[in-house]
């Protein structure tokens, strides 16, 4: 596994490559001066499970990133690679959105730059009861962080925050008693069943594409379940819903995991 320290990637004497932190979940090495690059699949050819730059260097899914990110040095664990087109540029996740953060991160009624969903941001988790969301963010360290944390337990809902790990800070909101409906639903998967105001709410947090594909699935697109037949190979019957139920073991928040 490797571990790398620093923000830099040394390929040759008096070559290297800076790893540079994007937000709080994605990391981006600049590859433009890498003469080649050589990149491995899984076996269903999916995914990419590792990328080799001039047959020296070697990033992989659970390589360790040690990365100066504000005033501090943060760890990022890959789980998930993308390299662009004209690879000129790898892409490195340490978090991809869980269906919490897709389907009910909206309903704080708080904007993208509110949440600061683009910079600290990474997840966001319900607890067992579906009471509360909890939100995880990176910890940096700057005084533009600190600002935002006041924002945040300034809240009317915010409840408490404690630190999850040596890198993230957990604050959490208690969810409005008119959302209720919304989390057995959300629970049980029936995403077509969620509240009028709900899908209010994430058309406005998402907006552009991103809201249109997740409403894709709210609404039960003829087109959207036509692909994912397609992809599957399978008939699904009428009034399926076309997003799996929620693997609550990524969706649920324990401090002592």
């Amino acid at each position: 596994m490797t571990e790398v320290q620093e923000n830099i990637i040394k390929l040759l004497p008096g070559k290297t490559l800076v790893v540079e932190p994007i937000n709080g979940k994605c990391l981006l090495i600049d590859t433009s001066s890498v003469a080649f690059l050589d990149i491995q699949m899984d076996e269903n050819n999916d995914h990419i499970q590792s990328v080799c730059l001039e047959g020296k260097y070697t990033i992989k899914l659970e390589d360790k990133f040690h990365v100066r990110i504000g005033k501090v040095i943060s760890l990022y664990e890959i789980m998930y690679l993308v390299v662009s087109k004209d690879k000129r540029s790898v892409l490195m996740f340490s978090s991809t959105p869980n269906k919490t953060t897709t389907f009910l991160l909206p309903l704080l009624d708080k904007s993208k730059l509110d949440l600061r969903f683009d910079t600290y941001f990474v997840n966001a988790f319900i607890d067992k009861e579906g009471k509360c969301l909890s939100l995880k963010y990176r910890f940096t360290g700057t005084e533009q962080y600190k600002e935002f944390e006041k924002t945040l337990i300034s809240n009317p809902m915010f409840v408490s925050h404690e630190d999850c790990d040596t890198y993230h800070v957990m604050y959490t909101f208690r969810i409005p008693k008119q959302f209720e409906n919304d989390i057995s639903n959300f629970m049980e998967g029936k995403y077509s069943l969620f509240s009028k105001t709900l899908r209010q709410r994430i058309m406005k947090f998402y907006g552009g594409e991103d809201s249109v594909a997740i409403m894709q699935i709210i609404r039960q697109d003829e087109g959207l379940k036509q692909k994912l037949e397609e992809y599957l190979n399978i008939s699904l019957p009428i009034g399926a819903e076309l997003a799996s139920k929620p693997i609550l073991k990524h969706e649920i928040y324990n401090i002592n995991n």
